[in-house]
């Protein structure tokens, strides 16, 4: 049964008047088929059935429709696609029931940026397929700890892509081996983390082949956990530890483990360098040696110490030898000499010592800087400890770890200096031995 509560001012002309109190306080109309209106004031009417083909104006405010039994429905012309329209004088079709057979619709039309379908308390519910037209931020959460629940133990349970590849992201919810998949197209990117972190918390499996992990930026880095000693180890099934990078605070290292007799580090092409000691059973290198040696510098004024060559007669050339003696010369025209006619090399280290006996040369340091061609080369210097006078030598050492080339047939030699002391003396005896890689 619906009830109407009005209230009107004003009783039209030729319109059909209850007038008679049928219960309590309201009017009973059993039946309206006039088609004229019907206008009561001031009271509750109740109407079994009412067919009118005019228009209603309701002015009761709250509950102006009120229906007080169960099943109540409201039934609309069929295959009508403005069947019923709810809206304002300025927006008339803010609601509207599409009664098209085959494609019956309720259409909620809003304005552009303004919500138009809002469920305030309680679950909106959609049993069948749900169309978003907008575009970017189509599907917005307004509220934190938001979050989509879905159907439990299905492999798809949620499926997003497009025509074509509709699985390009399925959510697998079953109950053993539940899991996200992407699926994209091979060599395109498939999953992108543009700005931020992308964080595993347990395995990562990867099954491409070649440049399956690739940097494409520059500086990048992979961050271990601190204070472990298997902070990253890789491998294969069997010998999972093949390189382990150990992060502890006291021992931090690398290690490659292999099998006896065969390779476990190979630096196939390039230079494979080490900044400080190597400790090895036995190590193999391409590393060869050239030494120079001379009497020393006179006082403050720069001596140089030519190469001992194989094609050099002198009858002693050992440290400390007399034919030494003549490879030391003020002017480095005099002693400087090619190393090799047809290799170029890198030199990447280079060892020097000088001993003054005599007590003037105490306090004193030596400066050895190795040349090429009357120019310094850049990163092969050193300087010793000051001499203490009483004849005991003292030593430089140097590794570059980016040497430079020299080219072949340069004319090398060792530039000695010292503050003001004189080292002329046969028992002062200095040398350098520098070690190159072709």
């Amino acid at each position: 049964m619906l009830r109407f509560i009005l209230a009107l001012s004003l009783l039209l002309p030729a319109c059909l008047v209850a007038t008679d109190p049928a219960q309590g306080d309201g009017w009973a109309i059993d039946e309206n088929t006039t088609g004229a209106p019907l206008v009561v004031m001031n009271h509750n009417v109740e109407i079994s059935r009412m067919t009118t083909t005019g228009g209603w104006v309701l002015d009761g405010g709250v509950g102006a429709i009120d229906f007080d039994n169960t099943a109540s429905s409201i039934t609309l012309n069929d295959n009508d696609t403005t069947a019923l329209l709810i809206g304002s004088t300025g927006q008339l079709g803010l609601l509207t029931f599409d009664t098209g057979d085959a494609t019956e619709t309720v259409v909620v039309n809003g304005t552009t940026t303004v919500t138009a379908f809002h469920v305030d308390v309680g679950t909106s519910l959609f049993d069948e397929l749900i169309t978003v037209g907008a575009g970017a931020g189509a599907l917005t959460f307004t509220n934190g700890a938001a979050s989509f629940v879905l159907a439990d133990a299905d492999t798809t349970a949620l499926t997003i892509g497009a025509a074509g590849a509709l699985d390009i992201f399925v959510v697998n919810t079953s109950d053993t081996v539940p899991k996200v998949t992407l699926k994209g197209i091979t060599t395109q990117d498939a999953f992108h983390v543009d700005v931020g972190t992308s964080l595993f918390d347990e395995l990562l499996n990867i099954g491409a082949a070649a440049g399956a992990f690739t940097f494409t930026s520059g500086d990048a880095s992979i961050l271990l956990v601190d204070a472990d000693t298997t902070a990253l180890a890789i491998g294969a099934a069997g010998a999972t530890d093949i390189l382990v990078i150990n992060t502890s605070d006291t021992v931090p290292k690398v290690t490659i483990t292999g099998i006896t007799t065969q390779d476990a580090f190979t630096v196939p092409v390039g230079t494979s360098l080490f900044t400080e000691g190597v400790d090895a059973a036995i190590v193999a290198t391409t590393l060869q040696h050239f030494r120079f040696c001379g009497n020393g510098p006179n006082g403050s004024t720069p001596s140089y110490m030519g190469p001992v060559l194989l094609d050099d007669t002198e009858a002693d050339l050992a440290y400390g030898g007399a034919g030494c003696d003549s490879l030391d010369h003020a002017t480095e025209g005099n002693v400087d000499d090619a190393l090799h006619a047809g290799f170029a090399y890198q030199v990447v280290g280079m060892a020097c010592v000088g001993l003054c006996p005599g007590a003037s040369a105490a306090n004193d340091a030596i400066v050895f800087q190795l040349r090429d061609d009357t120019a310094d080369v850049t990163g092969m210097t050193c300087t010793t400890s000051v001499l203490t006078g009483d004849g005991l030598p003292q030593q430089c050492t140097l590794r570059d770890p980016t040497p430079v080339t020299v080219a072949a047939a340069s004319l090398m030699a060792v530039k000695m200096t010292m503050t003001d002391d004189a080292c002329t003396d046969a028992g002062d005896d200095f040398e350098c031995v520098i070690f190159v890689t072709f």
